[in-house]
């Protein structure tokens, strides 16, 4: 159908990324594990990367287990350091799901909302990191997570 591997992973991508923004997480996974059978070393790719995030921030919403979505980010991280370092939207995402915020306070998700917010307005004006920024709402992410 697609002559283009990178136009159909796009596809993948946001058709995965509409069932998450509907909160059918479910199908948001089972996309995204297609996916990655069909395509399951096209790490050149921004798109690619962002899929993979998808696929972390999709299981955090919808799994509670917590050494999973640990091996999750260090298979992640395997995976794409091996093209280079990671980047600093990627650290930030992972250490926002290190801190387990479904499981604090109100009082602290506020004032740490605000840390990270600041954060991502810093990482926001780097060209590198605009290769996955353009692919999805991180600061709406953040304002979700300390929720």
């Amino acid at each position: 159908i697609f002559a283009d591997t990178e136009k159909h992973i796009e596809y993948y991508y946001f058709q995965a990324l509409t069932f998450y923004l509907l909160e059918e997480y479910q199908k948001t996974k089972q996309i995204l594990n297609e996916l990655f059978i069909v395509y399951p070393s096209y790490i050149s790719f921004s798109i690619y990367r962002n899929s993979k995030l998808l696929y972390i921030m999709t299981i955090l919403k919808n799994q509670h287990d917590q050494e999973y979505i640990d091996s999750e980010i260090r298979a992640y991280k395997r995976l794409f350091q091996k093209k280079g370092k990671l980047l600093q939207i990627e650290k930030l995402i992972f250490k926002i799901i290190s801190l387990k915020p479904q499981l604090r306070g109100n009082d602290w998700k506020k004032k740490t909302k605000e840390t990270y917010s600041k954060q991502l307005d810093k990482i926001v004006f780097d060209n590198k990191e605009n290769l996955l920024i353009k692919n999805f709402d991180f600061k709406n992410w953040i304002q979700s997570v300390f929720s």
